[in-house]
């Protein structure tokens, strides 16, 4: 474990619960609470599980971090990462989240109405990235559609 912790840092920061999930998924605290939350509440609403994308983690990190720290316009951030890595466009929902004040993951889920969508929507795969800055703490979530047509 201490080694785990030394060679690669942002695994060992996640809630994983066995060595193997540390190893194979770079995902924050943050990150990790609001893709269980999602599942928890499609398994709720009886709809299947969302696939983890990496891609789309790094892509959802990424523009978390620039719109935390800067004054970025969001749809053009997110549509240029989603384009370098061959997402078609329209083919990869946003949803968007930011506070002011420090929350967890799940009191902003629970609170944003436009999240109900991840509810019911058919997803197939899903990313969610995590920043904060001096706009606050921004989560942004990247879902695809199962009946999204794309070049991925």
């Amino acid at each position: 474990m201490l080694y785990m912790q030394a060679w690669h840092p942002v695994s060992a920061k996640t809630t994983a619960s066995t060595q193997e999930e540390r190893q194979i998924s770079p995902v924050a605290d943050q990150e990790r609470e609001i893709l269980d939350q999602v599942q928890k509440q499609r398994k709720a609403s009886h709809q299947k599980a969302a696939k983890p994308d990496w891609d789309l983690f790094r892509a959802a990190r990424i523009v978390a971090q620039q719109l935390a720290s800067q004054d970025l316009e969001e749809k053009e951030a997110v549509e240029l990462m989603l384009k370098d890595l061959g997402y078609g466009a329209g083919s990869v929902h946003v949803l968007k989240m930011q506070r002011n004040k420090p929350m967890d993951a799940a009191q902003v889920l629970r609170d944003s109405p436009d999240a109900k969508v991840l509810q019911t929507a058919h997803l197939s795969r899903i990313g969610a990235g995590y920043a904060s800055g001096k706009n606050g703490q921004v989560w942004i979530v990247l879902y695809r559609d199962r009946a999204a047509r794309s070049n991925k």
